[in-house]
């Protein structure tokens, strides 16, 4: 910045000089492009290709269990998913900051995630489900215990799906674990239906390159029945994320 001399006083821009006048005399300064300064950091380069890789990633992951969530989607949900997989890729300690990745992120982070704008897992779950990877087994154990029951409700129904995926998403898959009929609905805190299943996934992952994710997620569904037929309630029902790894290939 430098103050102007002379009689004859600028105001604009002349090329890369910005002529401006305050309370205390007229300046010049030379104009730098905001967009352009960016450019010119390496940092810059880093942030988009980040951004760009976590925002594929959350995109085909939402695009991948919209059948099973449309219904509990909120507005924002591809949002808060995209912030979610850019701090997930922010946390990985083994690459260099231009080479993070989403697939050697604090995958944890993920845990809790809700396609609903009101939580519903974690508001009527005693505890979530767990899984384990035992070889090329993966098990799934749920004891399901409600900590309270939405009014009218008489039944429930519970899915337990795994989305897997590799960085590039050149693989990329949703495998349904276990799906339970309409059950009548327990008492709180009382135990509605046990949940121990186990499925290969040697088949799935046999030639396939890099470390692959998976996302264990569980929907929750409450009904009333009336004249015998299940009707929906959407108080209480809901989606979300409820565990992720790196699935181990041997």
């Amino acid at each position: 910045m430098a103050r102007q001399e002379g009689s004859n006083k600028l105001r604009g821009r002349i090329g890369d000089i910005t002529y401006y006048k305050t309370k205390t005399g007229y300046f010049a300064k030379r104009y730098t492009s905001p967009v352009k300064a960016l450019q010119q950091t390496a940092g810059w380069h880093r942030s988009i290709k980040t951004f760009a890789n976590s925002s594929n990633i959350s995109k085909n992951i939402r695009d991948l269990v919209s059948p099973l969530t449309h219904e509990y989607e909120h507005r924002y949900v591809y949002q808060k998913l995209n912030g979610l997989m850019q701090r997930i890729t922010k946390t990985d300690k083994i690459n260099e900051t231009k080479y993070k990745k989403v697939t050697f992120g604090e995958l944890g982070l993920l845990k809790g995630f809700e396609f609903s704008k009101e939580p519903k897992l974690r508001n009527y779950l005693h505890s979530f489900p767990r899984i384990s990877q035992e070889g090329m087994l993966l098990e799934l154990n749920h004891e399901v215990i409600f900590s309270k029951i939405p009014p009218s409700v008489t039944h429930f129904k519970m899915q337990y799906h795994v989305i897997m995926f590799n960085e590039t998403w050149e693989f990329n898959g949703l495998l349904c674990l276990h799906e339970s009929d309409y059950l009548p609905v327990p008492k709180a805190h009382h135990v509605g239906d046990q949940v121990s299943v186990s499925m290969s996934v040697e088949d799935i992952l046999k030639g396939v390159e890099g470390p692959v994710v998976g996302i264990l997620m569980c929907t929750m569904e409450f009904f009333d029945v009336i004249n015998g037929e299940p009707n929906k309630l959407y108080t209480g029902s809901g989606a979300g994320f409820v565990s992720a790894w790196r699935l181990i290939k041997y």
